[in-house]
């Protein structure tokens, strides 16, 4: 309806039928063409009903990961975030700091973290390291554990013993 408006040039399509019109009101034949009108809509590929999608509130912590000093996660430092859709299991966000994890996530990109002490080998976390924060992958290679950039031009870094690791959450 609101496409044939539009082809029609009526912008106000309330203004211009001066009523509501009740569906309830059409007889079986207006209906049935109702019906079909919005069968073919759908069918040619250029309508494509859309449901209001319900906003949602994130934190969205001032700290940047990637260096500092991770303490987000007990801060109130953050503003709320809302955003339309959000990955399943988000419980927070952050904003990426620099280009370690590129190309998969850019300087100034907001992510969004499920919040958990353990994320398995392979994954991306947000991990303490001595104190400093950052967003990397975890890699365990021959007995030793790494947190590694994506971007190559980084190397990765190796948790020796008597460093304080800490994992804040998983990259989703």
């Amino acid at each position: 309806f609101l496409c044939v408006c539009e082809y029609l040039g009526i912008e106000d399509a309330v203004s211009e039928f001066q009523q509501r019109i009740d569906a309830d009101a059409l007889n079986s034949d207006g209906l049935r063409k109702v019906r079909e009108y919005r069968r073919d809509l759908i069918a040619s590929g250029n309508y494509i009903p859309e449901h209001p999608k319900a906003m949602k509130l994130i934190r969205l912590y001032d700290v940047p990961v990637s260096a500092g000093l991770g303490e987000f996660l007990d801060s109130d430092h953050y503003e709320n975030l809302e955003v339309d859709e959000l990955p399943r299991g988000a419980d927070f966000a952050l904003r990426i700091s620099g280009d370690s994890m590129s190309p998969r996530y850019v300087d100034k990109q907001i992510i969004f973290c499920h919040q958990q002490p353990l994320v398995e080998d392979g994954e991306i976390g947000i991990f303490d390291l001595n104190g400093k924060s950052y967003c990397k992958q975890l890699r365990k290679d021959g007995g030793k554990v790494y947190l590694v950039s994506l971007n190559r031009a980084y190397e990765p870094i190796e948790i020796k013993d008597g460093d304080d690791l800490r994992i804040f959450a998983r990259v989703l």
